[in-house]
């Protein structure tokens, strides 16, 4: 039971995409072998490459996962789906039973699928599809070219995901996980669409896709954070869908009608921020001919929000409102004619620190300087209080400027302002080349602290390469023995973790 309750908790703090993914691993038996040696477990999980990915894992004697890895190519996250199904198995099954489990001996159909009749073929696909609505897709995916079926699948399979996850009306959160890891397949799919320059199906799939989970918003428990990833994923393929349609150079009055259509649509009443983030992630195509549509769009919005604060003055149009209006521009006409925009609109952060970008990129450090400055100067700093981003910027004006005694002035001034180091020990990294010279023991004190601590918080490769970068910067501060001492002391503290120890020896 501990080691069962340890494993639970967890999974409960699993990406429900991954959790559902390497449940299907689990229950399709990619779990060829575990083998137990006291709290450490060797495991054997096929997957899409010919030899078994590597799994390993290590309990504490109160049954909590303390360390985990595998050797497989993924990197967008501390877990993947192997070592969760390889979880899943241990959770159903006592160590002991492990021990006896054999290799399952692999099965090669392939003759037999050669040797079938096409009729017989069709008819096992026909059954499986009326089966697993998820291979259906994938059988539409592979072979349906029109598109008109496979948003009609995408559609089918998550009704049917909402529903069986819907109870009295009300979705709850591991029900809410669950559509959502359906919805972020069929955003995988749009993907695929887009690989493929299927530009117009990815849309069609991606706005079905966003409408959906922004109204599930108001339906479901979504305290796991997986909706609003969803909602942020669909937000990114809709720009990436729409940029590749604008590049492609074909016809956009279909596209635009629809996507202001979408924006205008009432499932995002009261998600304002929703319809702004998308109007600013398709405003790419955006011409001299439809600009005019963008606008009255935005006119109808800004007039029905304002209608809602009737007691409030109106002051001019809204920040988001603003910075649509912008990118509207820009993609109009041309980035002259948007910075003129932008200075005059300079009460809007975000457009400051747009122009401190450009003024950066064309090496115009003056000017880039004066417009921190001038919000550096009204600040009140407060003893608790982190450095704005305006200080922070002043920092990369002075490196890029190459004025040597302003950036270290600056850094000192935000290793001290509200006690940053104390705050945020990693910002010792970012500072420690200028603040080494003058505090060198303290500064390889607190690289090394930060080092140990990070050690401790991650469990795949790629945390692990992270890792190795804060171990390479410690040596371009000068701390090369501090390194040695560092690298020496992960070794003998982690000596089963093959990836980090691979990393530590590319240091």
């Amino acid at each position: 039971m501990p080691l069962r309750d340890g494993i639970q908790r967890f999974l409960d703090d699993m990406d429900p995409t991954i959790l559902s993914r390497g449940a299907d691993y689990c229950r399709s038996g990619q779990v060829e072998r575990i083998d137990w040696d006291k709290n450490h477990v060797t495991a054997e999980v096929s997957g899409s490459e010919e030899a078994p990915y590597l799994v390993e894992l290590d309990f504490s004697e109160e049954g909590e996962v303390e360390d985990w890895s595998c050797d497989c190519p993924y990197e967008w996250g501390p877990v993947c789906k192997h070592t969760v199904a390889v979880l899943l198995v241990i959770q159903k099954e006592p160590p002991e039973r492990h021990k006896k489990r054999s290799r399952a001996p692999k099965i090669d159909i392939r003759p037999l699928l050669e040797r079938a009749e096409k009729s017989q073929l069709a008819a096992l696909i026909l059954e499986h599809c009326q089966e697993d609505l998820r291979f259906q897709s994938r059988v539409l995916v592979e072979l349906e070219d029109s598109g008109e079926q496979e948003l009609a699948a995408v559609k089918a399979l998550v009704k049917t995901s909402i529903r069986s996850n819907t109870y009295r009306g009300y979705i709850e959160m591991r029900g809410c996980d669950r559509s959502c890891a359906d919805l972020d397949d069929a955003l995988n799919l749009a993907h695929r669409r887009i690989k493929g320059g299927q530009y117009d199906r990815a849309l069609d799939i991606t706005l079905f896709i966003l409408c959906t989970v922004v109204k599930l918003a108001g339906e479901a428990d979504s305290s796991s954070g997986s909706l609003g990833w969803t909602i942020d994923a669909a937000l990114e393929t809709a720009e990436l869908a729409t940029a590749g349609l604008a590049k492609s150079g074909g016809g956009r009055t279909e596209w635009v009608k629809k996507l202001l259509n979408t924006v205008q649509d009432p499932v995002f009443d009261g998600w304002d921020h929703w319809r702004y983030d998308l109007l600013q992630r398709v405003a790419v195509l955006v011409d001299e001919q439809n600009e005019g549509e963008f606008y009255a769009v935005l006119d109808r919005l800004s007039d029905r929000l304002w209608e809602e604060c009737k007691d409030l003055p109106r002051y001019g149009y809204g920040k988001e409102d603003k910075i649509t209006r912008y990118h509207v521009l820009r993609s109009a006409h041309g980035p002259g004619v948007a910075k003129a925009y932008l200075e005059q609109n300079l009460d809007v952060d975000e457009f400051r620190l747009i122009l401190v970008r450009e003024n950066m990129a064309e090496k115009d450090y003056a000017n880039a300087e004066r417009l921190c400055r001038e919000k550096v100067d009204k600040e009140q700093p407060e003893r608790w209080q982190r450095p704005s981003q305006w200080q922070y910027l002043l920092y990369e004006i002075y490196r890029g400027w190459g004025q040597r005694e302003e950036r270290i002035r600056q850094a000192r001034r935000l290793a001290l302002l509200g006690e940053q180091v104390r705050l945020d020990p990693r910002s010792v990294f970012r500072y420690g080349d200028v603040l080494a010279a003058q505090y060198r023991e303290e500064v390889y004190r607190l690289c090394t602290a930060v080092i140990r601590k990070e050690s401790e918080q991650v469990g795949n490769r790629r945390g692990y390469r992270a890792l190795c970068g804060l171990i390479k910067s410690l040596a371009g501060f000068g701390g090369r023995a501090e390194v040695k001492e560092i690298i020496a002391e992960l070794r003998q503290r982690y000596p089963r973790r093959p990836a980090l120890l691979d990393e530590l020896g590319r240091v």
